[in-house]
């Protein structure tokens, strides 16, 4: 993934990654984490504690309040596992 990071900076494209995967953008909404998810089914033991119906489906409505926390604190996270920067993917479609 990391050479994928690499080229993807040097050509000019932004991405937004999470590791381990994309369920750790969900848990921002509702907590802080900073230490290590060893993988999906670790993310989801987490996401259950707040969304124990969750199953790859993502309700709005469940999620919009806890926006701008969850911005705030995947923007705190470092660059390592657990780290997501699908708040910059949000703030560009939300024209921030």
């Amino acid at each position: 993934m990391a050479k994928a990071i690499v080229s993807a900076g040097k050509a000019g494209i932004a991405l937004a990654v999470s590791d381990p995967c994309f369920e750790l953008w969900l848990i921002p909404h509702f907590a802080d984490h900073n230490a290590h998810i060893a993988d999906y089914r670790a993310a989801r033991v987490l996401l259950a504690k707040h969304l124990p119906a969750y199953d790859k489906k993502l309700d709005y409505t469940a999620l919009h309040q806890g926006l701008d926390a969850a911005i705030a604190r995947a923007k705190a996270l470092g660059p390592d596992n657990p780290a997501t920067a699908m708040w910059r993917l949000v703030e560009a479609a939300l024209n921030r």
